[in-house]
């Protein structure tokens, strides 16, 4: 019984540190389902850059922040600096986004309705 666990403890460090030996790391990343094509390419060459391989499935937005802040995944493109976010997040410099413009489609005539944020609650 003292054997197989030892043998069970080999093979998991082997099995964790051949990665690490093979110079090849996996990251973790969720996407948007309407992923843009410019986040996916920062996404895939940062990875590239450093030899690893994603590991990527799609989430909302806000299932992508808890995921990233519980460690969940390793690596999300798009999010925009602040302080919250920095208490959980390493951002890199320069940003190649600063500000996330958002357009709102209303039937005519009802324009009025909407004349600031604070209008869609």
């Amino acid at each position: 019984m003292k054997y197989k666990k030892i043998v069970i403890a080999f093979i998991f460090c082997f099995g964790c540190w051949g990665s690490v030996f093979g110079g090849e790391e996996v990251w973790k990343t969720s996407v948007p389902a309407y992923a843009q094509a410019l986040d996916l390419s920062i996404t895939q060459t940062f990875a590239k850059k450093f030899n690893a391989t994603l590991s990527s499935h799609q989430a909302p937005f806000a299932r992508r922040i808890r995921q990233l802040k519980d460690g969940d995944i390793d690596l999300m493109s798009g999010l925009l600096k602040n302080k919250d976010r920095e208490k959980f997040a390493h951002f890199i410099e320069p940003p190649y986004k600063q500000k996330s413009n958002k357009y709102f489609f209303v039937r005519k005539g009802e324009g009025k309705h909407l004349q600031k944020y604070e209008n869609l609650y």
